[in-house]
């Protein structure tokens, strides 16, 4: 099992060097070359899963690298939208051009995040978090527009504030205790005894601050409007789908429910931000003219549900937390990339210029559909399962106005998205589109694949919560 883990951390830098002879060869060979890569990163994350609780460690290029069931939970997320959207990108970015330069940069993010949540220690997590980010403001910026360029120096600007924030937080880490391995740090602060040095209640600031603002909660989501809508579809999928997950939401879980978890102020600013931000997000999202920038603030809600879950620190919340990042991460990905093909052919994001799709663009109709009834929580749909594990933590814990909340806001969510599907699919033709056509084959199959995983997982939600989401709950209960 060691070795699928070399792999999965070997494969990208390999790709990344070969892609530029792949581009001189042909598109076919750029685009083979980067659905082979991260259709590889995939293979090897799911042969892991039978290893899952083994506590797998690995050493290489001098740094140390280790596999648990939380770990493994982020993987099969990360690669399996890589992949999905690496097979839509193959027809999306031919308007774009850059294929070659796109595919690299796309894997070197890729190999960021896998690389941050494979790492055992908080140094080479913020270097792992910088590779990833480096590479996600180049390709939001990457059609060169000026709202793109724009967008990226702004998610630039407040990124260099989130990462100061939490290299102050590692630098008293390390004059505190003179480690930044996780194991070292969990044993240090396990032998006080739960009574933690004042000085960890700044450092706790400072990683809130910092990851809080990677995952684009309130009151910290200022760069996400603005970089979702203006990126590739294929990036904005990414952004939304994996990488505020991995770069804030996998961040704070590992440093409070595994390193130190005897800061208990915590949970409650996980659930005073985490309802913040579910109920401004989805008002806020109700208002939006753009149809990227709804889903766009639509995620900053659904991450507030994650934090919730968080926050509550029972079981129930925990498993909901951690299954709806899974479900998340496909409905909302799925979302992005129909929003993208409609801006492929209609070359608006306009929500009131469209209207009567349904019939020129069937599949992305359809497969729309089935993202809106994932996130608003419709059963047998994955997301109804998520929500409901949240909801009955909250009731488990005493949290019954929080449990009302998130129920009231995914009947909300249900409202202003069916209000979308009617205005962009479903209402009067415009004459304007009445020559438009379905999106192209690869980007079809892609949101078909993520449109089937959505109803699977939920008609099947006790395999996915028993094989890959229950393991890693209980590694975060048995942390606390």
């Amino acid at each position: 099992m060691e070795l699928y883990i070399g792999w999965i951390l070997l494969v990208p830098p390999v790709a990344v060097l070969l892609m530029p002879w792949a581009s001189r060869a042909g598109k076919w060979a750029a685009n083979a070359l980067g659905i082979a890569a991260t259709g590889l990163l995939l293979c090897f994350t799911l042969r892991l899963i039978p290893a899952i609780g083994t506590g797998l460690r690995f050493e290489a290029f001098g740094a140390r690298f280790a596999l648990d069931s939380v770990s493994l939970l982020f993987l099969v997320v990360v690669n399996a939208v890589a992949f999905a959207c690496m097979i839509y990108a193959t027809s999306y970015i031919g308007h774009l051009g850059g294929r070659g330069k796109f595919y690299a940069l796309f894997i070197i993010m890729v190999s960021g995040l896998n690389a941050m949540l494979l790492t055992r220690d908080l140094f080479s997590l913020y270097v792992f978090l910088e590779v990833a980010s480096i590479a996600s403001y180049v390709l939001v910026a990457f059609g060169l527009e000026s709202d793109g360029i724009e967008s990226a120096i702004k998610y630039l600007l407040l990124s260099a504030v989130a990462t100061s924030m939490i290299l102050l937080g590692i630098a008293l880490i390390y004059m505190s205790t003179g480690t930044l391995e996780f194991d070292a740090l969990k044993s240090q602060l396990a032998a006080q005894g739960g009574h933690l040095p004042s000085i960890f209640l700044l450092t706790a600031a400072c990683f809130i601050g910092g990851f809080g603002l990677k995952a684009a909660l309130m009151p910290f989501h200022a760069w996400l409007p603005d970089a979702h809508p203006s990126a590739p579809a294929p990036i904005s999928a990414m952004l939304s789908g994996v990488v505020i997950k991995v770069a804030g939401v996998y961040a704070l879980t590992r440093l409070f429910f595994y390193i130190f978890p005897g800061i208990g102020q915590v949970q409650s600013i996980f659930l005073i931000l985490g309802t913040l931000s579910m109920i401004a997000g989805a008002v806020l999202a109700y208002f939006q003219r753009d149809f990227k920038r709804m889903l766009a603030y639509s995620s900053i809600s659904q991450i507030g549900y994650i934090m919730i879950g968080l926050g509550l620190g029972n079981l129930l919340g925990l498993v909901g937390a951690l299954f709806h990042v899974f479900n998340h991460a496909l409905f909302k990905s799925l979302l992005f990339l129909n929003s993208g093909a409609v801006q492929y052919r209609l070359h608006t994001r306009d929500i009131e210029e469209m209207g009567g799709l349904e019939n020129r663009m069937p599949v992305t109709s359809i497969t729309s559909v089935f993202g809106t009834l994932s996130i608003a929580g419709v059963p047998p749909f994955n997301g109804f399962f998520s929500k409901l594990f949240i909801v009955l933590g909250a009731l488990a814990a005493g949290k019954i106005a929080i449990a009302v909340l998130a129920i009231l806001v995914s009947v909300f969510t249900l409202g202003y998205f069916l209000l979308i599907q009617r205005k962009v699919f479903f209402g009067k033709l415009n004459e304007r589109w009445r020559d438009i056509r379905e999106a192209p084959f690869a980007m079809s199959c892609a949101v078909i694949l993520l449109a089937a995983a959505c109803l699977i997982s939920g008609l099947f939600f006790q395999s996915v919560t028993r094989g890959i989401v229950e393991p890693a709950a209980m590694i975060l209960l048995g942390g606390k």
